[in-house]
């Protein structure tokens, strides 16, 4: 089977129908992506007259599509596909047969010279709606399965378009190979892949604006735990992480006070910290909407304080939660994006946070005894503490929460210097379901936690 191989870095163009889609539009849809090598061809697509550049991010694997490899992938392909290639490409097929077919789903007749000798050969026969729906199921039935980013079709000589039809590229889904040029490199998005992203797009706005980084002296120290926490704290190691831990889409920040606030304090530092959140936050939806015309995102923004206020096993103390929900047009509910958390953490100080991986992210990523503290805490706290037990993997009301707990501390144990066997024991009778043998295990990590 031959390849055609685009480097990384190769700019190709992509001319839009719509007039209210322009280049910095969030798009509809970021699959099956026709593009082209030309600008000027690009450019004869568009209802503006304007070629839209993009980059390829990676080396781009690409099938040759003509009609000898064609054939050969028909045994993989479903019924319907093959007979949508057929008509499309010509394989296979003749002239009469494809303007027949044309005519029953268009309504029209093909043009004149499609007409004459109709025993020839089938000839490329391009329809938008068939071409979106028959590539997009060549996409998921083979290429997508078999490694390919999309596929190249060379030039073709055709009756029905003028007499050639171009070159043309078909991505299967741009937003995992395309970014747009320049200093920013925004990747090709789509309303449904915009949510998807999102994370790497706030870790992308925090590498250039580090306002989560900055030491607050006499204030608080700003700390990114939960499981956003754990996956970055992976990543920057090289670590594998379980499939809960990767799917981690908001961010849980703690700004960790060493001593306990007054009632007034506490209101003064709730506010400073809501408005260092509210100001990096809105700068990011700007620059979404800003990256992303006609995404029209909106922040939701509350305040409140959660029935558990302390965590009887460390003393930890929470004064204030401010939650920053992000609601697109469309979606039937906000989306949790940033919870931030003034709190009372014993001993907590600058020296907690990671200073080469929170350099990386431009996000305060903790060290590794606090994530692994943090997490084994509320597990375990969760058999043994009335405020926590809605978050029990077995037992809870709300358990999917205790699970991911499970996950996080099942990738980060191997890396943690202490109570490994305890902390293997209570997961390993979590999966076996065993309530009363975890809660064991449960207590005596609690009581070695309280020890320090």
């Amino acid at each position: 089977m031959t390849d055609v191989v685009l480097p990384a870095g190769t700019r190709l163009y992509k001319g839009f129908g719509n007039r209210s889609t322009g280049c910095q539009s969030l798009l509809k849809d970021t699959r099956t992506f026709f593009v082209t090598q030309s600008a000027r061809l690009a450019r004869s697509y568009s209802n503006t007259k304007t070629a839209c550049p993009f980059v390829a991010k990676k080396t781009l694997r690409l099938f040759l599509l003509n009609h000898p490899n064609v054939k050969r992938i028909f045994p993989k392909l479903s019924k319907e596909t093959v007979v949508g290639l057929r008509f499309a490409l010509g394989t296979n097929v003749t002239r009469g047969q494809q303007a027949k077919v044309y005519q029953n789903i268009t309504g029209r007749k093909a043009p004149p010279r499609f007409l004459t000798r109709p025993g020839n050969r089938g000839e490329r026969l391009s329809v938008t709606n068939v071409n979106t729906d028959v590539f997009g199921r060549l996409s998921t039935e083979y290429l997508t399965k078999n490694g390919y980013d999309g596929f190249y079709a060379p030039p073709k000589r055709t009756g029905f378009h003028g007499g050639l039809f171009p070159a043309e590229i078909m991505l299967c889904n741009a937003s995992r190979t395309l970014v747009r040029p320049g200093v920013d490199r925004a990747p090709v998005l789509s309303r449904v892949s915009v949510v998807r992203e999102l994370p790497q797009l706030f870790i992308k706005y925090c590498r250039r604006n580090r306002a989560l980084i900055r030491v607050y002296r006499n204030l608080f120290v700003p700390e990114l735990g939960g499981g956003m926490g754990v996956k970055l704290y992976l990543e920057a190691r090289g670590k594998p992480a379980p499939k809960k831990v990767t799917d981690t889409k908001d961010f849980d920040f703690t700004f960790a006070v060493s001593k306990r606030l007054g009632q007034r304090e506490a209101k003064r530092r709730a506010l400073i910290m809501k408005t260092i959140m509210y100001k990096h936050v809105t700068g990011f939806i700007s620059w979404i909407n800003r990256t992303y015309t006609q995404t029209n995102a909106r922040l939701i923004v509350s305040d409140f304080v959660p029935d558990i206020k302390v965590l009887p096993a460390t003393g930890k103390t929470i004064y204030q939660v401010t939650q920053f929900r992000i609601q697109f047009p469309g979606q039937p509910t906000p989306m949790d994006f940033v919870d931030s958390t003034l709190a009372y953490v014993p001993g907590s100080s600058h020296d907690d946070i990671h200073p080469v991986y929170s350099r990386m992210y431009g996000l305060p990523i903790e060290r590794l005894k606090n994530l692994y503290k943090a997490v084994l805490v509320v597990l375990a706290g969760s058999f043994l503490y009335p405020g926590v037990k809605p978050r029990n993997p077995l037992t809870g009301n709300n358990p999917e929460k205790g699970q991911k707990n499970v996950s996080r501390l099942g990738a980060l144990q191997n890396l943690a210097p202490k109570n490994v066997s305890l902390v293997r024991n209570l997961i390993r009778r979590i999966k076996k379901r065993d309530v009363s043998g975890a809660k064991r295990n449960a207590a005596m990590l609690i009581k070695n936690i309280k020890r320090r």
